[in-house]
């Protein structure tokens, strides 16, 4: 497509003061993306994760029913596993269970001791009758050995009550594998319930039956075969029918096999297992198990069939669709005294704790491993090697079946060793790591940013009941448009932000050879210190006390541990009376906290905290608590810096850090430097706030690996993003620039908790070796009733509150988020019993807007429609999220008016004088005004809809963004107020259809750029005023709705002439503003869903915008793995009528850039470290490639090259001609000045 020659020119536009411009737009920062696909869960934007599709897991149990399981063939203590000459009485009993089984026990001095095989039976029946397996996804077939029934499994019992037709030679197939329903419960229940103990262990036949039933085959050629005997309906057309027919790669193949040890009765398995695997021949590799004890054991066979059935070459199902087998020795010969285990030197221990490594999902876990080696019997070492996997740790052990080896005693460890062996079975993969791209302003000049970007990456737990999803931030450098690591190595491998493993963070500690994309790999995470190498080797931690318990004041206290292992509180060993507040720091509070820093093997409960003395013993390995940064975007600190002495600029050399929290619940410093260069990267300090800390469900958090009740469902934390503002001195004798700290200034920090909590926090960051809580407020902190959870950034400005004031600094916020809006239909008076106890309200939390003082936290105004606000405004009953845009009206350096935005598609105008300024009268001489005060809160734009539709009114989730125009047709001032609407809570959300598709707003006030004299006279809301108010409670009439109002858009585009038409009715005012329907996408027009997030931006005449839509794609997704759900795109439009003249926009519109899966927020930053003062959009590619894939307005063949949208929701060419085509690529030199201008038409 060709640039835009003709875009409107800047000449209009007015600009406001540089430093209320940085007020208005370097406040809005990026947000990054997250979510579950679990219906019903309160996760906002976290629902685009979605889970693995794939993933089925499939294994057939063979279970040893010989007759060593049980009393009623070997009247021995052995059956009942009880040490040699314990005496005992042969008993039984019913089962209580449907069916009925018989039970068998030895009764002794201690009571009961039940056999081996009716322990069997207890584990079948208890895993079957719990919540342990996945109903969905998981499928279990059920075999034993010897074979015991026809193929009707009718089992005739003897006298003695052991299996009559047991034939100690082969195994069968008893229940075939399906998906654990109902119906495969009763199936599975009566064929064990019915099996009973007899004749040998035919171990290797059996092996070979499962595997050809697992494979499709038959072995009825063979002596040894169980294959007629096997049930009726797991055959079909003289094969067994296998149950592995899904060609999926990431389905999981298993064989358990439970053993009571001693294998024999299978003096020939060679043909059998050539059957099983179809194959011409079958021969012992030299490398196998050696042979048992027993005559006819077959163990060098049945090493090399498990080998078989994990080669592509011999494994009749190819590549990716290995089977492997989990091998349980059942009985007192495989039992292990894991206390006495534990005691030996390590080398010598039969169980060892090491890290393993999934080959197929690259996760990485501790599990027990059995040192096959170190165990004597042979029959027990064989079994152990036949299932163990390998290890590098542990030479000579597995190898072979490569599922693992369990040693079952009990119900309990049956039960264990089965879920164990189908979750690592689970071949999903893990979700890939993702993100969205933070670049930091400069703190030291206001006309750029910093040449580095900050990409916080999460590791979505979909499936899992993780308390948090954990993460990292990393650091990389800009250029051309897209990020760097190290070695100049690009970050992104495609245009959907797919993360290129071979390219190192500038934060992390190492290459990670193949695996720099892994979330825990690099990073600041990487950098974080342990206890593991020192006891006093914690991070510094800060966590939110009192003062006293009267006033509660909030104060920070340093929580850790000394050199001799104490726990210590701001340097004092602590006490019970340390903290305050006693019912939020109790033991197990302490605990946590302890967890946190690493101590992972505390002293039971019976040892108080204050009482411990801790070493590196009390951490059994390096312990990272880290949550995701999903929300809280980092920023920038700076302390200091060094001036080139030729131009006075900052250089290089400078004291930077960022500030962010994450879901754990913890607000980091860290510094901002490369790794390597003094402390880069490093964490300076972590404040856990109150919050986190006195409710249980949030403190979990602090525990490495803790789980909850729910389902992809995380902890946020600290999840808003915070304000940082600085004073700065500087020293152009010395060459150097400081925080200035007099008289009040310094390093403030300010934020709240977003979906982690209700409260909001000020720091003071002066020493951030002493970091200080300036304030805390809460909805039981008096005024602020309505406040619900504070989701955005405060705005920093000054008020003058009295004559003699000089200015007061001043945070402006709205009232934050109801969780109600977390149901798509949900808006304030909608009745839906399906909202519960949200429906038929009449105001949610969080319908406030709030100005306190930045120092100290007091409130000094608020506006509600309820809680005894200083403005009752009775409009205002829907959440206020977004961030508030404040005004200096007459560049005095105080704030005049506020622009602030609700989720019931509400925009409002505050205004207000400052002390000092002179009212306009109808007579006479005004006097100065004495105090700050408002002169009104006006309503610019209400709710579209009403009645049946109200659920469809537009949520607004950020700032309105304000820019100013000169009309040239009457030569007026105007605002243009710029809202962007969408649904952040159900990002997924598909209820509206393109009748009521979310918008984009310009409002064009020109009530605000009026003379003082007019704008704060007492009559100018007085209907009939000559000059009044114009813009108040605008609805869709008062609006053009585009590019429908420039007439219908044919495959030739609007003509110059129809542009203009539409533009005068703006300008002569008979439209007060527009809108645009987000249906445009992907160069589609007509496209469903759509809606704008996070930002907007407006530069040199056109509006930067993201618009999410959760049908793009970008290419096919593994369904192994897990996947972030649809896409992001930035969309521009020319300022300030909405419409571009230029040809080349057909539509009006100034074309798109795609910008990656999932939630992209819009990123303008510099060029380059060079050309910091060049701006440009950041994404997943240079402008280079950008401009290689460049498509036309309307129809353009290059629309159906990759058309997911077009697939996705049936669009045709027709859909092209309304469509847009790619953006301009423009290079902004930013040129700011300090010559003050002026955006009010003066009296």
């Amino acid at each position: 497509m060709k640039r835009f020659n003709n875009v409107p020119t800047t000449s209009n536009t007015i600009t406001v003061p540089l430093k209320y411009l940085v007020v208005v737009v370097a406040s809005m920062m990026v947000m990054p993306v997250a979510q579950a696909d679990v219906a019903g869960k309160k996760i906002g934007d976290l629902e685009i994760y979605k889970a693995a599709e794939g993933g089925k897991t499939t294994i057939t149990m063979m279970l040893d029913t010989s007759g060593s399981m049980t009393l009623n063939q070997v009247n021995s203590a052995v059956t009942c596993d009880l040490p040699s000459g314990t005496s005992y009485t042969k008993g039984f009993e019913n089962s209580t269970t449907m069916p009925v089984y018989r039970r068998d026990y030895c009764l002794t001095a201690s009571g009961k001791v039940y056999d081996r095989l009716t322990r069997l039976k207890d584990a079948i029946f208890t895993l079957l009758d719990s919540s342990l397996l996945d109903r969905n996804k998981v499928s279990i077939g059920i075999g034993q050995y010897s074979s015991q029934s026809g193929s009707d499994n009718v089992v005739i019992t003897s006298p003695n009550g052991t299996a009559r037709d047991a034939d100690g030679s082969t195994g069968k197939i008893l229940v075939p594998a399906a998906l654990v329903d109902a119906t495969q419960i009763e199936k599975i229940k009566k064929a064990v319930a019915e099996a009973r103990g007899g004749n040998g262990t035919p171990t290797a036949n059996a092996y070979a039956e499962v595997g050809a039933y697992m494979l499709g085959k038959n072995t009825s050629a063979s002596t040894y075969s169980g294959y007629n005997k096997s049930v009726s309906d797991s055959k079909s057309g003289g094969s067994y029918n296998s149950p592995l027919s899904s060609p999926s790669s990431c389905d999981g193949r298993g064989i358990y096999f439970l053993t009571d040890g001693e294998p024999n009765s299978s003096p020939n398995p060679n043909h059998v297992m050539q059957l099983a695997l179809g194959a011409s021949s079958f021969s012992i590799p030299s490398v196998t198990l050696p042979s048992g004890s027993q005559s006819g054991n077959g163990m060098p066979q049945v090493g090399a069939f498990a080998k078989a059935l994990r080669d592509p070459t011999i494994n009749p199902l190819g590549t990716n669709r290995e089977i492997f087998t989990a091998v349980v020795g059942f009985g007192s010969v495989f039992d292990v005294d894991r206390v006495a285990d534990a005691r030996k030197p390590l080398e010598q221990r039969v169980i060892r704790r090491l890290p393993y490594t999934n080959p197929k999902t690259g996760v990485t876990a501790d599990r027990d491993f059995y040192n096959c080696e170190k165990i004597n019997n042979i029959d027990a070492k064989n079994a152990c090697n036949w299932g163990e996997k390998a290890n590098t740790k542990l030479p000579g052990v597995g190898g072979f079946g490569e599922g693992g080896f369990y040693s079952a005693q009990s119900t309990d460890d049956i039960v264990n060793s089965i879920v164990n062996f189908v979750s690592d079975l689970n071949q999903t993969l893990p979700s890939v790591p993702s993100g969205t791209i933070i670049i930091p302003d400069d703190p030291y000049r206001a006309d750029s940013q910093l040449a580095v970007a900050y990409y916080p990456t999460l590791q979505p737990k979909v499936a899992e009941n993780a308390v948090i999803w954990e993460g990292n931030l990393k650091k990389y450098k800009l250029n051309e448009g897209t990020l760097f690591g190290k070695g100049n190595t690009k970050l992104f491998k495609s245009i959907a932000g797919d993360l290129n493993p071979a390219a190192p963070d500038y934060w992390s500690d190492q290459n990670y050879a193949g695996a720099n994309d892994k979330v825990e790999n690099g990073g600041f995470y990487s950098q974080l210190v342990t206890p593991a190498t020192g006891v006093a080797s914690v991070r510094t931690l800060y966590v939110e006390d009192w003062d006293n318990a009267t006033d509660k004041k909030p104060v920070l206290r340093k929580f850790g541990v000394d050199a001799a292992g104490k726990v210590v509180v701001d340097g004092v060993a602590l006490t019970n009376n340390t903290f305050k507040d006693t019912a939020t720091y109790n033991e197990a509070t302490l605990r946590k906290l302890l967890n946190f820093l690493g101590f992972d093997n505390l002293p039971s409960t019976a040892t108080l905290v204050r009482n411990m003395t801790l070493t590196t013993g009390n951490t059994t390995k390096p312990i990272k608590v880290l949550g995701a940064t999903i929300h809280s975007t980092p920023a920038a600190v700076s302390y200091s810096a060094t001036l080139d002495a030729g131009t006075g600029r900052v250089t290089d050399a400078r004291d930077d850090y960022v500030l962010f929290g994450s879901s754990e619940g913890g607000l980091h410093l860290v510094d901002a430097g490369d790794q390597g260069s003094g402390n880069g990267g490093k964490e300076k300090f972590v404040v856990i706030p109150r919050e986190m800390l006195r409710v249980t469900s949030n403190s979990d958090a602090l525990v490495k690996g803790a789980t909850k009740a729910e389902i992809g469902s995380p902890n946020f934390g600290v999840d808003a993003p915070w304000l940082v503002t600085a004073d700065y001195q500087y020293n152009l004798t010395n060459n150097r620039v400081n925080v200035n700290t007099t008289g009040g200034k310094g390093v403030f920090a300010y934020g709240g908790l977003r979906m982690g909590g209700e409260a909001f926090y000020g720091l003071n960051l002066n020493d951030n070796n002493n970091p200080r809580m300036m304030f805390t407020i809460t909805p039981d902190t008096s005024g602020f009733s309505r406040m619900g959870q504070i989701w955005e950034k405060p705005t920093k400005a000054k008020i003058k509150t009295s004559t003699t004031d000089t200015g007061t600094d001043v945070l402006v916020f709205g009232g934050g988020y109801d969780m109600c809006y977390e149901n798509e239909a949900f808006q304030v008076g909608v009745t839906d019993t399906a909202l519960g106890t949200c429906s038929n309200i009449s105001t949610t939390k969080g319908n406030a807007v709030y100005i306190i003082n930045a120092k100290t936290g007091a409130l000094i105004w608020s506006a509600s429609a309820e809680g005894s606000p200083t403005k009752t405004v009775s409009s205002m009953t829907n959440s206020i999220v977004a961030g508030v845009t404040t005004l200096d009206r007459n560049n005095d350096g105080f704030m005049d008016h506020i622009y602030f935005a609700d989720l019931g598609g509400q925009i409002f105008r505050a205004d207000f004088t400052n002390a000092g300024f002179k009212k306009p009268v109808a007579s006479g001489t005004p006097s100065p005004e004495t105090s700050f005060s408002n002169t009104r809160v006006t309503r610019i734009l209400k709710s579209v809809y009403t009645g049946s539709n109200t659920k469809y009114n537009y949520r607004f989730y950020e700032r309105p963004t304000v820019s100013f125009y000169r009309n040239d047709s009457s030569n007026s001032l105007f605002a243009l107020v710029n809202a962007i609407s969408g649904d952040r809570s159900s990002p997924l959300s598909k209820i509206r259809d393109n009748t009521k598709a979310d918008r984009l707003y310009g409002i064009i006030d020109s009530d605000v750029t009026k003379p003082d004299n007019v704008f704060y006279a007492s009559n100018f809301t007085t209907a009939g005023t000559t000059g009044g108010q114009t813009i108040n409670d605008l609805a869709d009439s008062s609006l053009a709705e585009l590019p429908s109002a420039i007439g219908t858009l044919t495959a030739a585009g609007y003509t110059l002439a129809q542009k203009n038409v539409t533009i005068n009715t703006l300008k002569d005012g008979t439209k007060k503003g527009w809108y645009y329907p987000l249906t445009r996408f992907d160069g589609y027009g007509n496209v469903r869903y759509s809606k704008g997030i996070g930002k907007s931006e407006v530069v040199d005449s056109f509006i930067y915008t993201t618009v999410y839509n959760p049908d793009m794609s970008y290419g096919a997704t593994d369904s192994c793995s897990a996947k972030v759900t649809g896409g992001s795109e930035r969309q521009l439009y020319c300022l300030p009528y909405g419409i571009c003249t230029d040809d080349a926009s057909k539509n009006g519109t100034a074309g798109y850039v795609r910008a990656g899966k999932g939630i992209q927020e819009l990123t303008l930053g510099p060029r380059s470290s060079s050309l910091s003062n060049q701006r440009l959009l950041i994404g997943t590619r240079t402008l280079a490639e950008r401009a290689t894939d460049r498509v036309d307005f309307g129809t353009d063949t290059g629309k159906d090259v990759y058309t997911p949208i077009n697939e996705a929701q049936g669009l045709g060419s027709a859909d092209q001609i309304l469509g847009s085509g790619s953006a301009p690529e423009l290079i902004f030199n930013e040129r700011y000045t300090l010559q003050p201008k002026t955006w009010y038409e003066v009296d």
